[in-house]
């Protein structure tokens, strides 16, 4: 298995995703024999599973990366539960995979979230 990630920068487009997310997940490929491979030209990519910021997908990029017969698995992270709107509209439907992680406000307290195996969740 192979995985291709695109995440040019610094600056990178969200500065949370790179450590917290693409980083670990590279390791856990390297531990686990998975190859990645690290792109800097999106719109030259062909027939890969392609791990990117849903903020790179601007118009016409989905398509484009769909003609090339790629997989595209999109994080989407900010501060609310809405989609990016740097995506389309139309061509969200064609993204294969997308992780939303919505931010966590800064509040003075805060409560631990568990979520059991059936999705019963409760607070601490």
């Amino acid at each position: 298995m192979k995985l291709t990630f695109y995440d040019p920068g610094p600056p990178f487009k969200n500065d949370y995703l790179t450590p917290m997310y693409f980083d670990q997940l590279k390791a856990y490929c390297g531990d686990n024999n998975i190859t990645v491979v690290d792109i800097t030209d999106l719109m030259t990519v062909k027939n890969e599973v392609i791990l990117l910021n849903a903020h790179w997908l601007e118009a016409g990029v989905i398509t484009r990366l769909k003609e090339n017969g790629n997989t595209i698995i999109s994080f989407d992270i900010n501060d609310n539960s809405v989609f990016t709107s740097v995506v389309p509209f139309d061509e969200i439907n064609h993204i294969d995979l997308i992780f939303k992680i919505a931010g966590i406000q800064k509040t003075d307290t805060s409560y631990e979230v568990h979520i059991d195996d059936d999705f019963n969740f409760g607070r601490e």
